[in-house]
């Protein structure tokens, strides 16, 4: 919710109308997403076959943001989007990635998840963050 919450700043200070226009529909389609994502996890659909090729992460999470991503490169409006938003508050946007850490590195404390995805193992994601 904080990263949607930020994201929403960097769309209100975009530079272009047009940015400003489609924000509430960028808004939208983020919080489904995130909703239909908190569904599936709460479901364990990602983790209750773990013997699928490709694994199920990757079809419904990872696979449909790449593809996001790469048509708003490959269509003229989509580049336009991304040009007009404010490169200051964008680059506010990663301060998420500390609380996110220190709650990984809780969750290993916990024995929840590996050492590796912690600040402690091989996962440095908390220095884009602070830098």
């Amino acid at each position: 919710m904080l990263t949607l919450f930020l994201f929403y700043r960097v769309l209100k200070n975009a530079t272009q109308a047009s940015t400003k226009e489609i924000a509430p529909k960028i808004l939208i389609g983020l919080t489904l997403w995130l909703i239909l994502q908190a569904i599936l996890s709460a479901l364990n659909f990602y983790n209750s076959n773990t013997t699928l090729a490709p694994p199920r992460i990757f079809l419904f999470g990872i696979l449909p943001t790449f593809i996001t991503i790469l048509l708003l490169f490959v269509f003229k409006n989509g580049r336009r989007f991304i040009d007009s938003l404010s490169l200051k508050h964008y680059t506010q946007l990663h301060v998420v990635r500390i609380p996110v850490e220190f709650v990984l590195w809780w969750l290993f404390l916990n024995k929840c998840v590996p050492e590796l995805m912690t600040f402690e193992g091989r996962n440095y994601d908390i220095l884009s963050g602070i830098s």
